[in-house]
């Protein structure tokens, strides 16, 4: 399953920067999480029968497992790199990630759990 959400966040990325360049609109202040889904993939391969016997010399399965990782490893620090530059093109959505952030917090004085700031002022 790591796999499947690795791709996914991956694929959901390349979307994100496509529409981002297409539409010239801002970007999410946060981006898919690929480099986390990429630490839980090698996880699950550590957990591999091949690697937890040490009889890695001579396994395929495990080369090719690996050398995926490697590969992805490339692709998703360039894509975090594009995320960044991206970002600082278009901008953020809602000015940025603090600004974003802000209008889901509400003041300690505030018995309204919606906070009423506009994100244009």
């Amino acid at each position: 399953m790591s796999g499947d959400t690795q791709v996914g966040n991956v694929l959901l990325f390349f979307w994100l920067l496509g529409s981002a360049f297409h539409l010239k609109t801002p970007m999410p202040p946060y981006m898919p999480p690929v480099k986390s889904s990429r630490e839980a993939l090698i996880e699950r391969i550590r957990e591999l029968p091949a690697v937890k016997r040490r009889a890695i010399r001579g396994s395929s399965e495990y080369l090719l497992f690996y050398s995926y990782v490697l590969a992805m490893k490339d692709v998703i620090d360039q894509l975090l790199h594009l995320g960044e530059i991206t970002q600082e093109l278009f901008g953020v959505l809602g000015g940025s990630t603090d600004a974003f952030e802000a209008q889901f917090r509400s003041a300690a004085d505030s018995s309204d759990p919606t906070p009423r700031t506009s994100i244009y002022t």
